[in-house]
């Protein structure tokens, strides 16, 4: 009787064991997916300017984040402005975002259609340099715009930072005959996801 009661005893052990890794599964699950959803990217347009937000990145574009161009030529160019601000109420929360190409429409396949990404970094109106939880996202040399939605990069910002960004785009002329590049249409934007930082 009492080896019965010790095998039960046992055994009640066992599957004790064996259900808390499944749930300690379960609760790491929930949170993770609590914490993406609560880093989604919400848009809104307000005062001509479009507004994107996560649980502690901001993200404001100058008037638009798109580029909506029509019979474009060699020659052609545009330019996008915008900041990427931390908001966090507390000090010290670094955050991750991620920007991305969200290309719409792409007919220029062109090794000559390219653009940068030129950015800085301020907090409280003063320049500071980048460091291991202030990266900025660059794109110095020349790259191809992209046919299709693709990530740029990513960045990270430390609370009451500013990152002011620079994309330029433009269909250069290469000094040989571009007939073929004439009349061109090209539809994309600029989206800012911020990251939960575990």
């Amino acid at each position: 009787m009492e080896e019965e009661k010790k095998n039960k005893n046992s055994r009640l052990k066992e599957i004790i064991i064996a259900v808390i890794p499944v749930l300690s599964f379960i609760a790491v699950t929930i949170g993770t997916t609590y914490a993406a959803y609560m880093a989604s990217v919400v848009g809104n347009e307000k005062n001509g300017e479009t507004v994107l937000k996560s649980a502690r990145v901001y993200a404001m574009f100058n008037a638009t984040d798109s580029i909506d161009s029509e019979n474009i030529l060699p020659g052609w160019s545009s330019t996008l402005n915008f900041t990427i601000v931390n908001t966090s109420p507390e000090d010290n929360l670094y955050a991750n975002y991620t920007l991305a190409w969200e290309i719409e429409e792409n007919t220029i396949n062109d090794d000559n259609f390219v653009y940068t990404l030129e950015c800085t970094s301020t907090k409280e109106g003063k320049e500071i340099n980048e460091s291991e939880k202030n990266t900025l996202i660059k794109v110095s040399n020349s790259r191809k715009v992209p046919t299709i939605s693709t990530n740029i990069g990513t960045g990270m910002i430390n609370t009451g930072v500013t990152h002011h960004c620079q994309l330029k785009v433009m269909l250069r002329e290469s000094g040989t005959p571009q007939d073929s590049l004439q009349g061109k249409t090209f539809k994309g934007k600029i989206v800012a996801k911020g990251d939960p930082n575990v």
